[in-house]
């Protein structure tokens, strides 16, 4: 398993450690499996020098499998369930070839659910109840779930959309007592994190924010668009919201770019809080001189 928060070179190092160890990569990202949303969840490589190929549920990347890109449209649910159940029999499947699998991702709550650490409620999506909620804001929403259930209002993500409707969808369905754990079958993992200065993480997301405008965010998210996205969930998180409403001439350019940047440095603390539950993690610090050759050898010892 390799972790760490978002823009610290997960995907990278990851592929080196392929290269060397007969290895092939499974994402463990929420946004990735969606088709044609490449730039913003940065599936494609924004350096020059990668060969990169396409196919329908994985990409290569100079020629290392990474499983769970492009599994679903924008416009279809695909829940930690959907992820868990086809992410396992991609392990497995990487197994019987007789290679090594390396996770690589940022989305905690999925790597957990995936190894059987976390439970997952039973109670499915609910199309027209989250049809009944579009129209509200994120702080109606909010509000809603803090009047019905403030204990669940104060460890959910109420600066996500998806997250507070899901929450809500939750408490109507009496999840509290309906749990599966799904996972479990796989073998005991080792869990590699990358880490940095906090201060140096924001850094290098706001550089990469700015590398994402250059690169083609603004008409990738044009072309979703145009292809009747503009309402599905997937569209409404982080960067892509920001981008819809530059679109849309709500917000000027640089107000887009700062709310991304404000947004990303949010995720980060997040996904940092996630990871420090997890006293089994090993962490290296990427700032530190010949890190990458340490934590090769780590590999090489297990």
């Amino acid at each position: 398993m390799i972790l760490g928060p978002t823009s610290v070179g997960k995907t990278s190092l990851a592929i080196d450690l392929c290269k060397k160890f007969n290895g092939e990569i499974i994402s463990a990202d929420s946004r990735q499996v969606f088709k044609y949303m490449d730039i913003g969840t940065g599936k494609a490589p924004l350096q020059s020098g990668f060969k990169v190929d396409r196919f329908d549920g994985y990409w290569k990347i100079d020629d290392i499998p990474i499983y769970m890109y492009d599994v679903v449209l924008p416009s279809k649910d695909f829940s930690v369930y959907d992820y868990a159940i086809k992410a396992s029999n991609e392990f497995e499947s990487v197994r019987r070839r007789g290679k090594n699998v390396f996770v690589v991702g940022g989305t905690g709550f999925y790597i957990d659910v995936l190894l059987g650490r976390q439970p997952i409620s039973n109670v499915p999506p609910n199309p027209a109840f989250r049809k009944s909620l579009e129209e509200k804001s994120l702080d109606e929403l909010g509000s809603l779930l803090r009047e019905g259930d403030p204990k669940r209002y104060e460890a959910v993500d109420t600066n996500n959309r998806v997250r507070v409707i899901r929450a809500l969808e939750l408490l109507g369905g009496g999840a509290s007592g309906s749990k599966t754990v799904l996972g479990g079958n796989l073998p005991d993992p080792i869990f590699l994190g990358l880490a940095s200065q906090r201060s140096t993480l924001y850094s290098n997301v706001d550089v990469w924010v700015e590398k994402i405008c250059e690169k083609g965010i603004i008409m990738e998210t044009k072309a979703l668009l145009d292809l009747g996205f503009r309402n599905v969930i997937p569209m409404k998180g982080i960067i892509y919201s920001s981008v819809v409403d530059f679109l849309d001439q709500k917000v000027g350019i640089d107000d887009m770019k700062r709310k991304i940047k404000f947004d990303l440095h949010g995720y980060i603390r997040r996904q940092l809080t996630w990871f420090g539950r997890n006293s089994s993690i090993r962490w290296f610090n990427v700032a530190d001189k010949g890190f990458d050759t340490e934590l090769t050898q780590t590999v090489n010892c297990i």
